[in-house]
């Protein structure tokens, strides 16, 4: 049986950046609204995806997410 060569197709965006927002959803939003050129703040992110209400805290605070 003959293996097949695997090729891994690599594309690279220049230009863009991570933003570093901790939430990743939140990150992966406000680093493509900045590679695109969109307005979008990242309180505004956070107040669109509903993250900011979803935060979920134990009892003693101590594992928060």
């Amino acid at each position: 049986m003959k293996k097949e060569k695997r090729q891994d197709n690599i594309v690279k965006l220049e230009n863009y950046k991570f933003s570093g927002v901790d939430a990743s959803l939140v990150g992966s939003i406000k680093s493509v609204a900045d590679y695109y050129d969109i307005p979008l703040t990242t309180t505004w992110i956070y107040g669109m995806t509903g993250v900011a209400f979803l935060h979920i805290v134990d009892e003693k605070s101590i594992e928060p997410n």
